[in-house]
């Protein structure tokens, strides 16, 4: 055997052990995530839009770890969007952004979804304690045709609407503010609307939630989460957990 056939079977020995070793690596880590366990990732990247098919808080907060540690957040890693969008989209762990101008975003299926009565009293609690302790603390929900936005000031919800579209359940706290730009929400079920007065909707100019609302209510009163990659390059870590019920 020549020099350069020993190099070349060498070569080609190097290549597949490390696919090997790759392909292990990840096996036991699909495994690991199967099973539950929150795995870290020290990598900072980007970070990633969300809005749709989600519910998430905004906490009016300086440090990630803080509003984990309020939240008492269990089994806590530090985590890159990347990796945490692994267990974000598959239900179960919530994630804690870091900072963006005063503003802390959690988000994760893990949190009170708003499909029922039970779940919009979990927000409001969730919100007042929050709010309680950093002084504001907001939630929103576009998962399941739930379309949710709330703002709790000094631990006391002043504002709440949520409508779920499956059922046109909604629920009405405070006077409506400007930040919804005039928009005259549901406040009646369609059911409950006389046969013969078909046009109730329309000449009440009812609008109907939808994602694109939540979001602009979003954006104007903290962060929209639709536009993180435009508005943050920086590239960041946070804080991944578990929401115990």
């Amino acid at each position: 055997m020549n020099a350069a056939n020993f190099f070349i079977i060498i070569v080609i020995g190097i290549v597949a052990f490390l696919f090997i070793q790759t392909s292990y690596s990840q096996s036991v880590k699909e495994k690991r995530r199967r099973n539950g366990e929150l795995l870290p990732s020290q990598k900072a990247d980007r970070p990633f839009n969300f809005g749709e098919e989600m519910v998430w808080l905004a906490v009016r907060a300086d440090s990630s770890e803080g509003v984990a540690e309020a939240l008492g957040l269990t089994d806590r890693v530090r985590s890159g969007w990347l990796n945490a969008m692994h267990y974000v989209f598959e239900g179960g762990a919530v994630f804690v952004s870091p900072v963006f101008e005063n503003w802390v975003l959690v988000l994760g299926i893990g949190l009170p979804v708003s499909n029922s009565k039970t779940e919009i009293n979990k927000i409001k609690l969730l919100i007042d304690r929050l709010s309680g302790h950093y002084g504001e603390a907001q939630f929103y929900g576009t998962y399941k045709s739930c379309y949710t936005f709330a703002k709790s000031v000094d631990g006391e919800v002043v504002r709440l609407y949520s409508h779920n579209l499956n059922n046109y359940e909604f629920y009405d706290i405070g006077q409506p503010v400007a930040e919804e730009g005039g928009k005259n929400f549901p406040k009646i079920k369609p059911w409950q609307i006389e046969e013969k007065d078909q046009e109730y909707w329309e000449r009440n100019n009812v609008t109907f939630p939808d994602k694109d609302i939540i979001l602009q209510i979003a954006e104007k009163w903290s962060i929209n989460p639709a536009q993180l990659r435009k508005n943050y390059k920086e590239k960041s870590t946070g804080i991944l957990g578990i929401l115990k019920a």
